[in-house]
């Protein structure tokens, strides 16, 4: 599947993002941990397991991993 994209300013792209609602702490080695209210790059919105997407902790892409639809609010920008 395509990452998803938003367009803004003279037609550069950007990846979507979320904020974390909650603190979540990786049970599995492919999974993301982050804090509430930190800002997730989503990189892939859709994964193998309908409840995950695949995402980065912005400004520090070598934090990446699957994390929980349920725990992070989609950014309106």
């Amino acid at each position: 599947m395509l990452p998803f994209f938003s367009q803004q300013g003279q037609g550069a792209l950007r990846r979507r993002r979320c904020r974390a609602l909650y603190d979540c702490a990786a049970d599995l080695e492919d999974e993301l941990s982050f804090h509430e209210g930190e800002i997730i790059i989503i990189l892939q919105e859709e994964t193998e397991d309908g409840d995950w997407m695949l995402g980065h902790v912005e400004g520090q892409p070598q934090r990446k991993g699957k994390l929980p639809v349920n725990f992070v609010h989609m950014l309106a920008d």
